[in-house]
């Protein structure tokens, strides 16, 4: 996850956890808090027809729980979103002319 504190960009590993149309982020003292601007992306694939993936930008906010279901991390939160765009190049066709 890459996130803006003071001004400054940076970036930390996190666990990704989406349930019920939320996005929530684990993450640890170095990752994102409450407040911060963030761009959540998360993708896979190795080839170019199996390239997917997706990007969230928006704010963190306090989770206040971890969400049921999901992986330890030392604290959950939860990504608002402002902004999201998903991709497939798998899916995605030439037009005719």
């Amino acid at each position: 996850v890459a996130f803006v504190r003071e001004g400054v960009v940076q970036a930390a590993p996190a666990a990704f956890f989406f349930r019920d149309g939320r996005y929530w982020i684990g993450a640890g003292a170095d990752g994102p808090q409450p407040g911060d601007a963030v761009s959540l992306v998360i993708d896979d694939g190795r080839y170019y027809n199996e390239l997917r993936g997706f990007r969230v930008q928006g704010r963190i906010a306090a989770a206040g729980e971890t969400p049921q279901g999901a992986p330890h991390a030392p604290e959950w939160f939860e990504v608002i979103p402002d902004k999201a765009v998903a991709w497939h190049y798998g899916r995605m066709r030439q037009r005719p002319q």
